[in-house]
């Protein structure tokens, strides 16, 4: 069964927000709420662990993420779904970062989640 071009993922944009500083081009601020009550939470006087580690793997996991969709190539590869079994419809055709399968899952674990290719 073939796979079927699903036109939406062929280009999908990514920007940062991010805020203006005077640290030069090389540093990159994120304009992310969420990211920014995180770091406060973590740099608390009243943070202790093990919910400082948690913090940790959280900011970093999601900054990882958002370096991936804005940095790193993409690709369209063939993804089978479950479709196949409900549907005669072939399975739509979906972005992933470049890097080779094995670098992907071990970047992915490093971060506390785990991905299947």
């Amino acid at each position: 069964m073939r796979a079927v071009s699903d036109r939406l993922y062929e280009k999908v944009p990514f920007r940062h927000s991010e805020i203006e500083h005077r640290y030069g081009p090389n540093v990159h601020i994120l304009s992310n709420p969420y990211l920014l009550s995180q770091l406060a939470q973590l740099c608390a006087k009243d943070t202790i662990q093990p919910a400082i580690n948690r913090l940790v793997v959280d900011i970093y996991g999601r900054l990882l993420e958002d370096v991936m969709n804005a940095e790193f190539p993409r690709v369209v590869r063939d993804v089978a779904t479950r479709s196949p079994s409900t549907s005669p419809a072939p399975a739509p055709s979906r972005p992933r970062p470049s890097t080779t399968s094995s670098t992907w899952r071990s970047t992915r674990a490093a971060c506390g989640r785990t991905t299947s290719s």
